[in-house]
């Protein structure tokens, strides 16, 4: 688990230092997902073959899904290190054990080709998953709590009530899950 960590960790801050000498006076968020599976890691499938083979891989089973977020602000001077926010969430998946026709008809809507693990969670793949423990945001990709904790700690207000979005869960289709 520590490398799925740390590859997911760098991954992130790596997709925000690109942009920091770029933009000097902003915070700049890079953020990482990455799925494991048996200490095995999996990310995005490069071909409509591969998006298959990984979820009948995941079918039937539990898996992590591992986010990292890192926040980097240069705050207006290339000569200063950074100063850097970094968070790693982690939820539970479980998959439903679907059929080959729900995977087909899945699978056509084309959703898989750009996510970790071949499926959207806040889209047509909610179907493919049995339960979630954990996060729905991380799952999506974003875990918004620990971003607005890393805006605040790096002195950027938070004018959205992070805590009211995550009571009410009214995005997407994070109500399908239980609380």
């Amino acid at each position: 688990m520590t490398l799925v960590l740390a590859s997911t960790s760098y991954q992130a801050r790596q997709k925000a230092a690109c942009l920091v000498s770029r933009f000097p006076d902003a915070v700049i968020l890079g953020s990482d997902t990455l799925i494991n599976l048996d200490g095995r890691l999996i990310g995005k499938p490069s071909s409509p073959n591969g998006a298959r083979a990984i979820l009948q891989r995941l079918r039937g089973r539990t898996h992590d899904v591992i986010t990292a977020v890192c926040l980097l602000s240069g705050r207006g001077t290339a000569r200063r290190a950074p100063t850097v926010f970094e968070w790693v969430e982690t939820a539970h998946v479980t998959m439903r054990d679907f059929t080959e026709t729900e995977l087909d008809a899945y699978l056509a809507t084309g959703d898989s080709l750009d996510k970790a693990g071949a499926y959207s969670i806040q889209g047509a793949g909610r179907d493919l998953v049995a339960s979630l423990d954990g996060d729905y945001l991380a799952v999506v990709g974003l875990p918004l709590k620990a971003v607005a904790e890393g805006l605040a700690k790096l002195g950027c207000p938070v004018v959205v009530d992070v805590d009211r979005l995550y009571r009410e869960r009214n995005f997407l289709n994070w109500r399908t899950f239980g609380p």
